[in-house]
């Protein structure tokens, strides 16, 4: 494949009927042909090509490429080619003239593009392009499979910490109202209404509250506050229970978790270390774990759509597969990066748009070379300052 790319360095090379081999002509030959289907095929004007066709030797007739060079020579075969010097050096000179009007794509993107699309070329391609495609191919295969992978798993993620924040929200207002009411309790000086209230709503949370003796109303709104804050403590626990079975980040877990020291541990601890235990578990999903996920679905994305870019201009390569997983984990590492930089939850001002954390960490998935040039002008920046002051 590299005389595929070389092809227009060819005519000036001093190439002779005794250099070239009937192998190389057939080869030349079928460059030739993938050029003209690609003209073709993406329309490319051709008065361009004509226009290069009246710079090339032995086109008199002024027809350009399209009549005098090109179907001539396709009605040749290699043999006569190769034996006549004249007739390779209009090979050289058209196919050098086809390249310049079909760059950037060069013959080898476009035999290993048609290729991994199978289009009609592809039982005349070489091998080193149909195995480069088949390899882009399986590689695309993987890449699709493992990105819906992580897009379910990002999902499930979202709405699992989505069920986190709303039950600590609804723990908190449960907690105020409960709190309200105790404290309009207490400033009725009533004893009587305070052992009432007593009586229906325990200390310790050992009985359904609903159990109690009948109350006043203000007694009655004490005891269905309560009801409301442990119904909610409940869930919170059940959320935290769902975090625990992926022991992968040490840090949402606490030194002496409730769960793990039931009878030990006062009621009213081990409620305060549930609720500390899901703080911890939501600074964690919010601002390490949703930004990791977000940035390697932003690489996804850009990945894609440069993918389906390189197709559309027939400029696949065989190095495709390798730079987009480069692509994909430099996405996931400053995604998770970033929460790690801001952290003190507050929405980023990015060129007058207002981001949250997950949006600015899918952006910096998708606009890796973005980032890394920002970081380049930093570090170029600091080390000019450094060097100025030594």
């Amino acid at each position: 494949m590299q005389q595929t790319d070389t092809a227009a360095q060819g005519a000036g090379s001093g190439h002779s009927a005794g250099d070239a081999t009937y192998q190389e002509v057939a080869d030349l030959l079928g460059h030739l042909r993938l050029l003209l289907r690609f003209l073709a095929r993406n329309q490319k004007g051709w008065d361009a090509v004509a226009t290069a066709g009246r710079s090339i030797p032995g086109d008199t007739s002024g027809a350009g490429l399209p009549t005098e060079i090109c179907f001539d020579l396709l009605s040749r075969t290699p043999e006569e080619i190769s034996a006549d010097n004249r007739q390779i050096e209009r090979l050289y000179s058209s196919i050098s003239a086809l390249a310049a009007v079909a760059a950037p794509a060069t013959v080898s993107s476009i035999a290993i593009t048609s290729a991994f699309l199978r289009d009609e070329m592809r039982p005349s391609l070489p091998l080193a392009a149909q195995f480069a495609a088949q390899r882009l191919r399986h590689w695309a295969s993987a890449v699709v499979l493992l990105a819906f992978a992580f897009f379910l798993l990002t999902i499930m993620v979202l709405v699992y910490a989505d069920r986190g924040r709303r039950e600590i929200q609804q723990l908190e207002q449960a907690r105020s109202e409960y709190q309200l009411v105790l404290n309009t309790v207490h400033q009725s000086h009533n004893p009587d209404l305070l052992a009432n209230c007593r009586s229906a709503v325990p200390v310790e949370a050992t009985s359904d509250p609903r159990g109690g003796p009948g109350a006043q109303p203000l007694c009655d709104q004490l005891r269905e506050a309560w009801y409301r804050m442990r119904i909610v403590r409940a869930d919170l626990e059940a959320w935290n229970a769902v975090w625990s079975r992926f022991p992968v980040v040490p840090l949402g877990r606490l030194p002496q978790d409730s769960q793990n020291h039931p009878r030990s541990t006062p009621p009213e601890l081990q409620r305060e270390a549930s609720e500390l235990h899901a703080s911890a578990n939501m600074a964690v999903l919010t601002g390490f774990v949703l930004p990791m996920f977000l940035g390697l679905l932003g690489a996804f994305t850009y990945v894609y759509r440069n993918v389906e870019n390189k197709i559309r201009a027939e400029r696949l390569s065989s190095g495709d597969g390798a730079h987009a997983m480069a692509r994909i984990l430099l996405g996931m590492m400053l995604g998770g990066l970033l929460g790690i930089i801001w952290t003190n939850g507050q929405p980023i001002e990015l060129e007058g748009v207002t981001l949250s954390l997950g949006a600015l960490a899918f952006f910096v998935g998708y606009s890796v070379e973005v980032i890394l040039q920002m970081l380049d002008r930093i570090v170029a920046g600091t080390v000019s300052r450094v060097q100025g002051q030594t």
